[in-house]
Formats: C-alpha cells, sequence, structure tokens
C-alpha cells in the first residue's frame, strides 16, 4: 500500500479547499456546457438583453446567423432600425414582467428572407427586480412558407374548411364549405358559428369551444343548418392554435389536423435550470455507460422521483428489461455515431405505456470529445391513436368501395346468365318446339282415323301454347330485349304485364321520349337495363305487398344536373322494409342503381304508401330548362 506523503495542517486545508473550489467551478462548467448543449439541440437561438437593449450574451446558432454583436442594441442588429421595434415583446417583458411572444420577418447577413418567432422572458435579480431579458427565438421559415401552400390548398380542397375566433365569429372560409352550406363566403364571414350549429346550445358550444382550447383539438359528430333549413349531419375535426388571441381551425368530414404549439419559459439567464425545467419535454443527460447524470422534473416526475434521486441509477433500475436494453443500445449507437437520431419508442409513465419521440445527440465537451448523451421526448400516444384511427376509416372506405364493385359483378354476371338464358329459350328451345309442331302437323295430316288426327291437333296446340305463352314470357321476363327499342318502350311493356292486377301510369318526360325515339342508342344499355329492373322490383314488391294500392305512378325524367331519375310511388298501406322478401328486393333495387354508378332512395310512409326514387349519371343528355 502506498504511504500518504506528510504535509503541515495548513498546506493540506489550502489544498482540500483549492481542490474543492476547482472540482464545483469544474462542475458548475460542465452543467453550464450541457445546458448550452441543449439550447442548440433544441435548434433554437437564445440572447440576452439588458433594460438598455444592449445585447449581453448570444447563443451559437445567432452568431452563426447574424454575426458577433456583443454590446450593439439589439434592434439595430436583427431589424436594422435606430428605435425599439413596434410591438417588441422585449419591450413588453420589461413593463409587466410577463413572457411575451411575437413573429417577425428578418434578413440574415446572407441576404436570405427568414421568419423567427421570438419569446422574451424577463431575469430578475435576487430581490425579485428586472435586470435583463432572456429572449428565444425559433426560426418558423419553413412553417411559414408551409402554412402559405396550405392557404392555398386549403382554398381547393374538396372537403369544407373554416376558422373560427373565441367568439365563435367565422374568419375564414373556403369554397367547398360555402357549397356545403348554401352561403356565400361574405354571408358566413359576417355570421357566428352559433348561427350554423344546429345540435349544441349557445352555453354548449362556448363550453365545447373552452375544451377544445383546453386539449388543443377536438374529432366530433354534429349538425350544421343550411341557409334553406335543411340540416346536415358532419364529422368535425378541430384545432386551436394560439395566434392573433386564439383561434380554431376546422375541417368538415374526416380530415384530421393537429397542431402543437412548444413553449419554452425561460427567467434566467444565470440559472439555465429554468429553462430545463419549464420546457414541456422532458429531458435528460447520460454518461458514456448510460448512467443518469442529471434529469428535468418532467422526466423524474414520471418515475415518481426528484430528479436528485435519478441520478447514479441506470434504466434497469426504471424499465422492464427489455426496454432497458432498447434504451442502452439506442444510447451506444448515437455515441459511436456522432449523429442525432430521431427514435420512436415504448416508455412506462406512471406505470402505464406510452408512445413517445425521443431525440439523443452526443454531448461533446470542450476538447471536443463524446463524454455521455443527451435526450429530448415528448408524449405521441394521442397522435399514434388518431394515425391508427385514420388508417383504420382508409381501410373500411376501401373494403366498402371493393364491396360496391363486388356487387356491381354480381349484378352484371346475373343479368349474363339472364341473357345467355333467354338467348338459348328464345333460340334454340323455340327452334326446336317449332320443328316439334312441323312433325305433329305432318303426322296429322297422314293420320288414318279421326281420333288420331283430333289427339295429334291437340297436342300441336298446346306445343303452340307453351310457344306463346309461357316460353316468350319467360325468356321476356329473363332479359327484356325490348329494350332494344328504348326505355320508354321497355316501361310500357313492362306496366301492360302489371296493369291487369295493378293499373299503372306511366309518365315520361317528353323531351327524352323525342331524344330516344330519334336515336334509339341514346341511353347506354347498361343505364336502361337498370331503370327497367328497379322499375320491375318496385312494381312487384307493390303488388305482393300493398295490392291496396289504385294509384301507382312510374314517372322517367331529366334533371338539371344531367340525371335521369326515375320515381316509382303508390297510395296504398306501405310494406314492411325488414321483411325478408321484401329486404331481398330492396336490395337489389340499391344494387342495380349502384351497378350503373348511380344512387337509389326507398321512403315507406305507414298509410300513405312507398316511395322509390332513382337517380343514374347520364352526361349525354342536354338539361330541361
Amino acid at each position: 500500500m502506498m504511504k500518504a506523503k506528510y504535509t503541515s495542517p495548513r498546506n493540506s486545508t489550502d489544498s482540500s479547499l483549492n481542490s474543492s473550489r476547482k472540482q464545483a467551478e469544474e462542475a458548475l462548467q460542465a452543467e453550464h456546457n450541457m445546458l448550452l448543449s441543449l439550447v442548440d439541440t433544441m435548434r433554437y437561438g437564445l440572447g440576452i438583453q439588458d433594460k438598455d437593449y444592449n445585447i449581453i450574451y448570444q447563443s451559437t446558432m445567432l452568431r452563426r446567423i447574424f454575426g458577433d454583436h456583443l454590446g450593439e442594441k439589439c434592434y439595430r442588429v436583427y431589424e436594422g432600425q435606430e428605435k425599439v421595434c413596434d410591438s417588441c415583446p422585449v419591450e413588453k417583458a420589461f413593463k409587466d414582467g410577463k413572457s411575451h411572444t411575437s413573429e417577425k420577418m428578418v434578413v440574415t447577413l446572407s441576404g436570405e428572407v427568414t421568419y423567427w418567432e421570438n419569446t422574451a422572458n424577463p431575469i430578475r435579480d435576487a430581490g425579485g427586480k428586472t435586470v435583463s431579458c432572456l429572449e428565444l427565438a425559433r426560426n418558423i421559415t419553413e412553417r411559414k412558407l408551409t402554412e402559405e401552400k396550405h392557404r392555398i390548398i386549403l382554398a381547393t380542397v374538396l372537403d369544407g374548411f373554416y376558422i373560427v375566433g373565441l367568439d365563435a365569429r367565422l374568419l375564414e372560409v373556403n369554397a367547398s364549405y360555402c357549397k356545403m352550406v348554401g352561403y356565400t363566403r361574405e354571408e358566413l364571414l359576417k355570421m357566428s358559428i352559433l348561427d350554423i350549429e344546429a345540435i349544441e346550445t349557445p352555453e354548449d358550444s362556448v363550453q365545447h369551444m373552452k375544451k377544445v382550447v383546453a386539449q388543443g383539438y377536438e374529432f366530433f359528430e354534429t349538425r350544421h343548418q343550411r341557409k334553406d333549413g335543411k340540416l346536415i349531419d358532419v364529422e368535425v375535426s378541430a384545432n386551436y392554435i394560439d395566434v392573433e388571441g386564439g383561434q380554431v381551425v376546422v375541417f368538415v368530414r374526416n380530415i384530421t389536423e393537429r397542431k402543437q404549439a412548444e413553449q419554452a419559459l425561460i427567467e434566467s439567464e444565470g440559472k439555465y435550470r429554468t429553462l430545463v425545467e419549464n420546457i414541456p419535454q422532458k429531458i435528460f443527460f447520460k454518461d458514456k455507460d448510460s448512467v443518469y447524470i442529471s434529469c428535468n422534473s418532467n422526466f423524474s416526475e414520471d418515475l415518481q422521483l426528484k430528479p436528485a434521486e435519478v441520478s447514479g441509477h441506470t434504466d434497469y433500475d426504471f424499465y422492464p428489461r427489455d426496454l432497458a436494453e432498447k434504451y442502452r443500445a439506442d444510447d451506444k449507437r448515437v455515441i459511436e455515431s456522432g449523429n442525432t437520431e430521431r427514435i420512436e419508442e415504448r416508455y412506462i409513465e406512471h406505470g402505464q405505456e406510452r408512445t413517445v419521440e425521443t431525440f439523443k445527440t452526443p454531448f461533446i465537451d470542450e476538447s471536443g470529445k463524446t463524454v455521455g448523451v443527451l435526450g429530448i421526448f415528448h408524449d405521441i400516444t394521442k397522435q399514434k391513436e388518431t394515425e391508427r384511427q385514420s388508417h383504420e376509416r382508409e381501410i373500411a372506405a376501401a373494403r366498402a368501395q371493393e364491396l360496391s364493385k363486388s356487387h356491381q359483378r354480381l349484378i352484371n354476371a346475373q343479368e349474363s346468365l339472364r341473357k345467355d338464358i333467354a338467348s338459348q329459350l328464345h333460340g334454340t328451345v323455340q327452334s326446336r318446339l317449332i320443328l316439334l309442331e312441323h312433325k305433329i302437323a305432318g303426322l296429322e295430316a297422314r293420320a288414318r282415323s279421326k281420333r288420331m288426327t283430333k289427339e295429334l291437333a291437340d297436342v300441336r296446340q298446346r306445343l303452340e301454347e307453351l310457344q306463346n305463352e309461357h316460353i316468350r314470357s319467360i325468356s321476356h321476363r329473363l332479359f327484356p330485349s325490348i329494350l332494344r327499342l328504348g326505355i320508354t318502350t321497355g316501361l310500357e311493356s313492362l306496366i301492360d304485364e302489371y296493369n291487369a292486377k295493378l293499373p299503372v301510369d306511366l309518365r315520361v318526360s317528353k323531351k327524352l321520349r323525342d331524344r330516344e325515339q330519334a336515336n334509339r342508342k341514346l341511353i347506354p344499355d347498361n343505364v336502361k337495363l337498370a331503370l327497367y329492373r328497379i322499375a320491375e322490383e318496385a312494381l312487384t314488391n307493390i303488388s305482393k305487398h300493398t295490392p291496396a294500392a289504385n294509384n301507382t305512378v312510374v314517372k322517367l325524367s331529366l334533371s338539371d344536373s344531367r340525371i335521369l331519375r326515375l320515381k316509382v310511388r303508390d297510395n296504398g298501406p306501405g310494406f314492411n322494409t325488414t321483411s325478408p322478401s321484401t329486404g331481398i328486393g330492396l336490395l337489389l333495387i340499391s344494387d342495380y342503381a349502384a351497378a350503373a354508378g348511380g344512387s337509389c332512395t326507398i321512403k315507406n310512409i305507414p298509410g300513405k304508401g312507398t316511395r322509390v326514387t332513382a337517380e343514374l349519371p347520364f352526361a349525354g343528355l342536354e338539361t330541361e330548362q
């Protein structure tokens, strides 16, 4: 064992004091370097001005962009003018002792036009007197350019969009929302959202607004009232933004946008710990062995500890083994590569698993040596859940679209099969029956007795009846070949079949009738067939379920939007739309309309009959005046 060298008591005491002082200075310098590195990692510019607006501190970022201007007036350096800037946040902070934020356009030394968000925080001495001001500058040029792009996009998107102030007044709307509610933009900008909201009371809307402001966003369903009084159901995604006194950005329908606001509260240039403790993110610093050196309260509170109680421990002391090993592997990779990494990972907060976005960067001392890793992260659990729900909605929409296509394929296959069977009945079967008739007629002519002649004549007559009354009827029901003469003729033939048991009044637009007579191929075959089948199914349901109907009308017309509109209505007691047999017919009606690219609505009013309305798009016709 090495023996200690003897020294006098006085020399030993001085040496011990010098050593302790040196260690304290080194510790303070290490913390100072760590916090400066944290500021640079966050990509913020940090400056301090005294009460005469002289710059007494500039961070590395500000010196790199604007040059070293210690001792100069801030308004000359950053704004190029000879007096304090209008709406200067530093001036406001000096006056009321509170934090203030503003946005400015600044031209850098290189001539680049940039945009900055500046937050001014007063710095007080031990007696509470404001002695200087700390200004945190964030480059928002990319965000401003993105906002301009978004403004152009939002003006042209198909979904509704508007901005509302905290007083519920509409501040901006796009053309899609104007069309959705039937008002002009000028009319809406004179209105409040309370004038359009149809479900919530004014008191409810105020509380809802407060909720949106409190949590930053909200996704909900409600109803808005159009100018014509009609109520429409809407899905609303609302996001609060802290600009110009507070605004709420709203997308109507399935658009979700979340805007996160970050604000760092800094009160003292000499006490960087204030910055670390008040920033909303969780921050930690580890050495090269992944041992915690320090952290902020936001981080330690999740572990239900104080910051000092975290120091000296490792991830194994706080997290499950698999998470601890992952964290340490990430630390090692960042330290060895020397690169900052963005990592999305699991995190345990108060015993519950969350998803966080973490930025880890190497911590480098004054000699340029990597001595640890600095980490900053925030919770993105809600954001991930929103993304998951959005993805699920996209999958559901894709499945619904595929189901619709499947229905169309089934309809087309069914009609193709019907047409093939009808063709066989009308062609092959009917031809063979005619041959049998001729053979029987020959046998009838050669019969040697009256009895045989009579029996053969009876067989031949029955074959003729089978051919004329059944085969042709079945063939027509399977596939209405009469549609080649036009939809008007087809509907007239269909109604003739029902007139004996169900008097039907057919009304066809004169313009449509004239145009079709002039050109039998004017309406595509699939559209004519869909119209025919819808009318057929509707009349079948009426004849089965509402035999008391005595005023049945089939109306075919052109709407002002180049839509063929078919209406079938009766004045019977109505039928049960939940009945299995009725339900199949109603599904067929909807499927036929969808297969032709249209839609169909069915209204059953007990005691007043049924209304079937089908609308099929057809751009080949001019609109009726």
